[in-house]
């Protein structure tokens, strides 16, 4: 039995690929990331790169936001050429478009520009729903004091995304019993217009990421960008009647008093780098609110924690000795 402790989970799982080319695909695995009981099964991944040309004629010189692209950002930036707009009728512009918002965004005069500074809410990419994504409402601000002098990559990103998870601007819009596609733009960088931002998409188990992202590049056919597919992650499928999956459950019945049962995420965790021969089993404790998951100050409780050793020191020691 091996304990794998990996650092790259939430950034391309490049640590485990790499073990796994150095190492026998293990028989089985168990993956303490998510809630208990037992999650078999995982949405897949899309990654994806929009790539824009420059524009001389935009006026948003600056355009930066994001250090994940699995997390929606709550705070994103732009900087307007100071020659060409004033601050007076930029916060003039800024009171309406704040009025009845829950996420604001400021103004101020910064080195003879306008530093303009949007608000969100921060969450997993996997639930954008929790969320409320800064780069959508600092784009929104933009194109509509600015039009078509906000340049080309504002407006994709207003008439492509909105303020939408789903997908449905691209026509990727769908769902199954693993939950809908979820779309989130989490990472962006434009310098006069050229630049990129990234696409996080998790797809329904039953679906083919590759036929999404062909949908996605002939829904935008003739607009001034160019798509870069960084990644596909099959789905996670493990089958239900896996005898693993009853040895595990019985485990938390017998430790907890509490009925297991099977569900599935629009996360992505270790095990789907597995074969089909992992789930996610805890850590956290059925439901049990809070943690901030991905957000501000996330934590553990101590109490809980030790359950789920419990549940982990059973678990391996029937596991070798069964």
């Amino acid at each position: 039995m091996r304990i794998f402790l990996g650092t790259q989970e939430e950034s391309g799982m490049k640590d485990i690929e790499h073990y796994l080319e150095k190492q026998p695909l293990p028989e089985w695995g168990i993956v303490p990331d998510m809630e208990y009981p037992i999650y078999n099964k995982e949405k897949g991944g899309l990654g994806i790169k929009v790539h824009y040309k420059e524009d001389d004629k935009c006026v948003v010189k600056r355009f930066k936001c994001g250090g994940a692209a699995n997390i929606l950002p709550d705070k994103a930036t732009a900087v307007l050429c100071g020659k060409r707009v004033t601050l007076a009728g930029t916060q003039k512009a800024l009171d309406t478009y704040n009025a009845g918002k829950p996420y604001s965004i400021s103004a101020e005069e910064k080195d003879g520009d306008i530093l303009l500074t949007g608000l969100g809410k921060s969450c997993h990419a996997a639930e954008p729903w929790n969320g409320f994504n800064a780069i959508f409402n600092l784009a929104g601000f933009l194109y509509g004091y600015l039009g078509e002098k906000a340049g080309t990559a504002v407006k994709f990103i207003v008439e492509r995304y909105g303020m939408t998870w789903d997908g449905s601007l691209f026509g990727v819009k769908c769902e199954d019993d693993t939950g809908p596609l979820t779309l989130n733009v989490g990472i962006i960088e434009l310098e006069n217009n050229k630049g990129f931002n990234t696409i996080d998409i998790r797809y329904p188990s039953t679906l083919d990421g590759d036929k999404i992202y062909k949908t996605i590049c002939e829904s935008a056919k003739g607009e001034p960008v160019e798509f870069e597919m960084t990644r596909n992650s099959p789905p996670l499928m493990v089958p239900n009647d896996d005898p693993h999956i009853k040895m595990f459950a019985d485990i938390y019945t017998r430790v907890t008093g509490k009925p297991s049962s099977l569900n599935s995420t629009g996360g992505g965790t270790y095990a789907r780098k597995l074969h089909n021969r992992a789930v996610s089993f805890g850590s956290a404790l059925e439901g049990v609110p809070g943690h901030n998951i991905h957000g501000i100050d996330e934590f553990l409780v101590i109490d809980e924690f030790m359950v789920h050793n419990e549940i982990y020191l059973n678990a391996m020691y029937e596991w070798l000795f069964s």
